[in-house]
């Protein structure tokens, strides 16, 4: 949890409510402090998968290049995967007849799905 003052900025920790550090504004800038580090915990998601579902479906390949230097293979089983949500988005509909009706004027012919 981020809390802003006029004149300090303090970053908590939003489960716990343990301060993770504070800073002061300068020139609309906020300058961190050096304080203790303690207790202070960056968890990284470490799934191909969480980052696929995350920034829109890439590749896998697109996102090893993007993410290589945060992504841990250790999911080696993404690879193989296949993503239900990225089948069906690739699926083309079938497409629709040719239609003989005509309209002559404005509101004529209406289409509406129902």
């Amino acid at each position: 949890m981020v809390t802003f003052t006029k004149k300090l900025c303090v970053v908590q920790d939003l489960s716990t409510k343990n301060l993770i550090g504070v800073g002061e504004p300068r020139r609309g800038v906020v300058v961190y402090q050096d304080g203790p580090m303690e207790g202070i915990q960056a968890n990284k998601p470490i799934s191909q998968e969480l980052w696929h579902r995350r920034v829109g479906r890439p590749s896998s390949q697109a996102l090893s290049k993007v993410f290589s230097d945060i992504l841990i293979n250790t999911h080696s089983k993404y690879k193989d995967s296949v993503c239900d949500v990225c089948l069906r988005a690739k699926q083309a509909r079938i497409p629709f007849p040719v239609s003989k009706s005509k309209a002559s004027q404005c509101f004529d012919l209406i289409h509406c799905d129902i």
